[in-house]
């Protein structure tokens, strides 16, 4: 039995020596592709830290493209309301009859006009009235008459769609 145990010890031996090795080999194999993957993982932090950063900027760019269109809208409002006005008073002095005479125009709100002034006869106020309504005004009321004072109110007609 001694003998076939040393004829065994040989074999055994070098398969031993073959397993360690094959597990020391194993090992580093593993060692080398978790370091591979760990350096993966890194490079992919990097990369969604990356992204993040232009989300980030893209979402800032967003905000500033609706901050611009925003004041772009106002200042198409604004323009659109001086040439409201200009108009206003172009056809203040169109429609003025000779004898009436504005001492006072006001803007109420978006579209109310308040009117003071001065007309030497009915007659002449009621032209204006009657000038007013033919133009880009609306609903011209009287508020006040006095001997030769008056004061009325009317509304601007803004243009449909826009």
């Amino acid at each position: 039995m001694k003998a076939w145990l040393r004829s065994l010890a040989l074999p055994v031996g070098i398969a031993a020596a073959a397993g360690i090795a094959i597990a020391i080999g194993v090992h580093a194999w593993l060692g080398r592709t978790a370091e591979y993957e760990a350096g993966r993982v890194q490079y992919m932090k990097a990369q969604i830290t990356k992204l993040d950063r232009e989300v980030a900027e893209v979402a800032a760019l967003r905000n500033q493209i609706q901050l611009l269109l925003a004041r772009k809208q106002i200042l198409e409002i604004l323009h659109a309301d001086r040439i409201a006005s200009v108009r206003l008073l172009d056809d203040l002095a169109r429609q003025r009859p000779e004898g009436v005479y504005l001492t006072a125009v006001r803007q109420q709100g978006s579209n109310k006009v308040n009117l003071a002034g001065h007309a030497s006869s009915l007659r002449s106020l009621w032209t204006f009235i009657k000038n007013l309504e033919a133009s880009h005004l609306e609903r011209p009321e009287l508020v006040e008459v006095k001997p030769g004072e008056f004061t009325m109110n009317m509304y601007l007609r803004r243009p449909r769609g826009g």
